[in-house]
């Protein structure tokens, strides 16, 4: 039997913090007993047979073995024993589903990993941290859980803690190799008594040695958080970040992983700065001015887009309080406050049992409906497609408490609460779901009540749990979830039962324009308004200022016919008219069914403007959104080049290039080569090939510069596709609105 050995151990990890370490709580015992650390959990043997993995089964087994309290796995793929799956170990399937089991969000306390070489040749310490000469510095020194480390390893590292440095891990028991010894294993013994106070320490400990500290037997951000430390960074929803201090400046990365817009209240640990936006793909850059600073941390409500990043950028120097927004409400309704993280209604210890989650949902597949159930873990393996994940409870507060959430597909909608050995579906209801559904799940007392497109369906199963929103906790949970198949927009939490009345009035906030979402009803980064309203904004000094926006019109959608002129050369026509818009797959042309390549939609449409703001300091914004692309599009509207839409939303700000009256679209769009491979493979070989499809040799046509005798328009050294594969949506496919 051959087992390859697929994950490795880090050999040391640095944890990067901005607080000193005082006071640090060393009576942790019943805190440990009732809830054991990370540190204290088994560690088990985990084997895939024979490339049989899949990412659904990988979720299951990371989402049981954390259930029960498993702290990590040594992954093995075995080769032999099973019958043959579909990941061929180290082919792209399998990296990335080896990716997808370790694809864990990052701590809320930011970190860098390192090499040995840097601790030996790079590392000092100042005033208590541990700095590097390009001007890094960081509070704690992580060791990796290995038995073995190099004598001169850990000589370097007793340096650092004498000079001020803190270290947490457990000390090694000897040298991983035979060079100088045993004398290289008893300098291990001798360095190892001097900083932990014994060969063979206590399970958890913390000594003062020389000027710094070591601590073992807890995770560094258990450490951080028994001393007062607060995250790095933390947010209402999982999104990732990675922070750098560069001259007086902290610039954040911050970046949604999900291909669904999210809103989500983000937290930095910095105050008495002026925090700035910095947009990458067009070099933007806006200042902030919804925020909140708190107990030395700074909240901000970002808008993120499918997949979408950005750069918190803080820069020296307070903001004015008059143009710090503090809070926006519409209709008397609040839309944004800059809460911390973590603080969001319907996200916090005290509310339980009764709450609201509620969205705007455009599933684009089914579920799995099962019994209604208060027991058991009947939905933990089915198809669920989550709008809200129900995290952990057991991992997330207390144990004996469930966590709820919801999942939507075409054929119906479930209610889910997860706890220990607990993932049942309260309440389930069958009903199509072809457009876009106001979904409200309403608790009231532990019972799950929903509402779709503001009308009263069904009311599920009292819950036998104490019950918390899943909303904007899923980020505490490490295990990467399945993004939701469709479509989200306006997912909100609120720590109430909202009554029918008020879910009616949100249910008539309906996305806008291509069913892509779009941006929230105040944006609070443009401070751009998408909705009529009485609008009402509150700022740090405690000011009012009042806007209403009235006749804003709704989307104007540009219909067909449409004129699309092709690349000539490549097995399509020159020109089609089309009355609506398709995917090019969809098309009864072979030419264009299998066309691969640049394609230009044109259009001609009159245009009529709807409103102009009567606020002299606004001014109204005008935008075309494609909808769906498959895959990048370049627009220019009456000759004007607008841009390459590369990634959704594709929208783009056509204010400046529209004008009264006729217009003239061209949208240039380019799809991928798969269907122009799997078109060629309904053709004639054209070289010869080896059982495996890889050339005999290259074909004399070839190596001449001629086509292929047989027609093809294609010509690769593997072949990645056959001719009975599902083509790929291609084209401009809308709707296309203004």
């Amino acid at each position: 039997m051959t087992n390859k050995l697929v994950r490795t151990i880090l050999a040391v990890s640095l944890v990067l913090c901005a607080s000193t370490l005082k006071g640090l709580a060393t009576d942790s015992l019943a805190k440990g007993f009732a809830r054991p650390p990370d540190s204290a959990r088994p560690w088990v043997y985990w084997f895939a047979l024979n490339g049989n993995l899949t990412k659904e089964g990988i979720t299951a087994d990371l989402e049981a073995m954390a259930r029960v309290g498993i702290g990590g796995v040594i992954f093995f793929e075995v080769d032999q024993g099973a019958p043959k799956g579909p990941a061929d170990f180290a082919s792209l399937l399998w990296r990335d589903l080896i990716k997808h089991a370790c694809n864990r969000e990052r701590p809320k306390y930011n970190f860098d990993c390192c090499s040995s070489d840097v601790v030996m040749t790079r590392m000092s310490v100042k005033n208590g941290r541990i700095v590097l000469p390009d001007g890094m510095s960081y509070r704690l020194l992580v060791l990796p859980e290995a038995n073995t480390m190099a004598p001169q390893l850990l000589a370097k590292i007793d340096e650092l803690v004498e000079d001020g440095a803190t270290i947490v891990g457990r000390p090694p028991v000897k040298s991983p190799s035979l060079a100088g010894y045993p004398s290289c294993d008893e300098n291990i013994a001798e360095t190892v008594q001097k900083l932990w106070g014994a060969t063979a320490p206590a399970p958890s400990g913390d000594r003062a040695v020389g000027k710094g500290r070591v601590i073992w037997g807890r995770t560094a951000p258990e450490v951080l958080a028994d001393v007062g430390v607060k995250p790095d960074f933390t947010a209402s929803l999982p999104i990732r970040y990675i922070h750098r201090v560069v001259d007086d400046m902290d610039i954040y990365y911050v970046a949604n992983p999900n291909p669904q817009s999210a809103e989500a209240v983000c937290t930095f640990r910095v105050a008495g700065k002026t925090p700035q936006v910095w947009f990458p793909e067009t070099g933007r850059i806006e200042s902030v001015s919804v925020f909140e600073e708190i107990d030395g941390c700074t909240s901000i409500p970002l808008k993120f887009e499918p997949a979408g990043s950005v750069f918190i950028v803080f820069k020296k120097g307070a903001v004015n309080l008059s143009d710090n927004i503090v809070s926006v409400s519409r209709n008397e309704q609040e839309l944004i406050k800059a809460r911390a993280a973590g603080a969001t209604d319907g996200n916090n210890d005290t509310v339980t049992n009764t709450f609201t989650m509620v969205a705007w949902v455009k599933p684009n597949a089914e579920i799995v409906l099962p019994p209604e159930a208060s027991d058991g873990i009947t939905a933990v393996s089915i198809e669920r497609n989550d709008v809200v994940y129900p995290a952990p409870e057991h991992d997330t507060w207390t144990e004996g408490g469930a966590s709820a959430g919801f999942g939507v597909g075409k054929n119906g909608v479930c209610v889910y609460e997860h706890g220990a050995n607990y993932f049942p579906a309260l309440l389930v209801h069958a009903t199509p779901i072809s457009d876009w559904t106001h979904v409200a799940v309403v608790y009231q007392d532990g019972i799950p009540s929903l509402y779709l497109n503001g009308q009263f369906v069904r009311k599920g199963l009292k819950s036998k749990m104490t019950v918390r929103s899943g909303v904007g906790v899923n980020a505490s949970h490490g295990i990467k979830l399945k993004a939701f198949n469709g479509q989200v927009a306006m997912l909100k939490p609120f720590n109430t039962a909202l009554p029918a009345e008020e879910i009616a009035k949100l249910a008539q906030s309906r996305p806008d324009g291509s069913g892509v979402v779009q941006g929230p009803v105040y944006d609070p980064v443009s401070r751009e308004v998408s909705q009529n309203g009485s609008y009402e904004i509150k700022t740090a000094n405690n000011e009012i200022r009042k806007i209403d926006v009235t006749d804003l019109p709704g989307p104007q959608e540009i219909k067909g016919p449409w004129e699309l002129k092709f690349t000539p050369g490549w097995g399509a026509p020159e020109k089609v008219t089309l009355d609506n818009l398709i995917s090019w797959s969809d098309h009864s042309d072979n030419g264009v069914k299998y066309f691969s390549g640049s394609a230009i939609y044109r259009k001609e449409f009159d245009f009529a403007p709807a409103l102009k703001s009567e606020i002299p300091t606004h001014k109204s914004i005008d935008y075309l959104d494609l909808g769906k692309v498959a895959v990048m599009a370049e627009v220019k509207l009456n000759g004007k080049d607008l841009g390459i839409l590369w990634k959704p939303p594709y929208r783009v700000d056509i204010t400046d290039a529209i004008q009264t009256g006729a217009n003239t679209l061209e949208i240039k769009v380019v799809n991928l080569w798969v269907n122009r491979m799997i078109g060629d493979e309904l053709l004639p070989e054209d070289s010869e090939r080896n059982n495996d499809g890889t050339p005999k040799k290259w074909p004399d046509w070839l190596q001449e510069g001629k086509r292929s005798p047989t027609g093809r328009f294609t010509f690769t050294t593997w072949r990645l596709w056959k001719k009975t594969d599902p083509l790929q949506e291609s084209g401009l496919l809308g709707p296309v609105t203004i």
